[in-house]
């Protein structure tokens, strides 16, 4: 049903200004978050010489000062509220939900800081998805770090571990781990999920169908969407964005197409 021409103006004018007052809300959010995590990687790596330095580094930092009372809606993935504030002795044990924040925050810093980070969710106690760590790229590895327990693994080679060598041989890493982490976490093999493709029923079953025939079923299997919506408010105003603009182009096209 077509509105009245009466409220045909003001209606439009009210939706080209909210639209436009959201876009600006998402972007100015946006870019508030990336200087301050920027702020956070620049601080937590200051005086390390090298990449692993700068990774395992930052991990100390931010379990060290990254608030644990952050809830994990991640409507703001530990936003600015929740940085630089000490934390308590035990906070990542009083609530499951905190791991995410940590994990975000550690990741989205690392990327500003240049590393390509996974994020990645653990089956713990036959769980799947209950505990959040991040894989980390280091001289073309992918390296597994826990902020929320500033932990991270090392193989008997003294190279430090994947996540899927995690899982896959916890007999092994456990001895490596704080005894309150030994028993509160037991990992499963093949318990490293890196996108949940069966989170939206016939959609996210395609994506990962069409990402293993484009990249392989292994590149696949350990591709991370998370990774690419570190920032929400980014996310939200790519996809506002276009959708907007498309508003506009069909407005345009019919001011000008003949009554």
């Amino acid at each position: 049903m077509l509105l009245p021409d009466r409220w045909r103006v003001p209606t439009t004018v009210a939706f080209h200004t909210l639209s436009l007052v959201a876009l600006l809300v998402m972007a100015l959010r946006a870019h508030g978050e990336d200087l301050l995590l920027r702020a956070v990687y620049e601080r937590g790596t200051l005086g390390a010489s090298t990449d692993e330095e700068r990774v395992l580094q930052l991990r100390e930092f931010v379990h060290r000062n990254v608030s644990a009372r952050l809830p994990a809606s991640l409507k703001l993935p530990a936003g600015p509220h929740a940085l630089l504030t000490p934390r308590s002795a035990g906070d990542e044990l009083t609530d499951p939900r905190n791991c995410a924040s940590f994990a975000f925050t550690y990741a989205r810093a690392l990327q500003l800081g240049g590393h390509d980070v996974k994020v990645v969710a653990m089956t713990v106690n036959g769980v799947p998805g209950k505990h959040v760590t991040v894989e980390v790229e280091l001289g073309g590895r992918w390296v597994c770090m826990d902020p929320n327990h500033n932990v991270a693994w090392r193989r008997e080679d003294g190279q430090l571990a994947g996540c899927r060598e995690v899982v896959d041989n916890w007999a092994y890493y456990v001895r490596q781990v704080p005894e309150v982490y030994a028993r509160a976490i037991r990992y499963q093999p093949g318990g490293a999920r890196y996108t949940n493709w069966d989170k939206i029923p016939g959609v996210m079953p395609l994506v990962g169908g069409v990402l293993g025939a484009l990249l392989g079923e292994e590149r696949a299997a350990t591709f991370s969407v998370r990774a690419y919506v570190l920032n929400v408010h980014r996310a939200w105003f790519l996809v506002f964005l276009p959708v907007y603009l498309v508003a506009v182009g069909w407005q345009l096209r019919r001011r000008r197409s003949p009554a």
